[in-house]
């Protein structure tokens, strides 16, 4: 990540924990937000998801 903001000031990271992105993504699907979930996501040049193996 922090080459990226080197190479290209610019660029829009998003940084969360798996957890966080699983917790998100259920909450979402549950309570019908799925598209504020996506756009969310899809609105950013890198992700970055930490902890896969939680």
């Amino acid at each position: 990540g922090q080459t990226m903001l080197e190479t290209n000031p610019q660029i829009k990271i998003l940084y969360v924990s798996s957890e966080k992105f699983t917790n998100e993504f259920v909450s979402s699907v549950k309570e019908g937000r799925a598209k504020e979930f996506k756009d969310r996501y899809r609105n950013v040049d890198l992700l970055l998801i930490d902890d896969i193996q939680f």
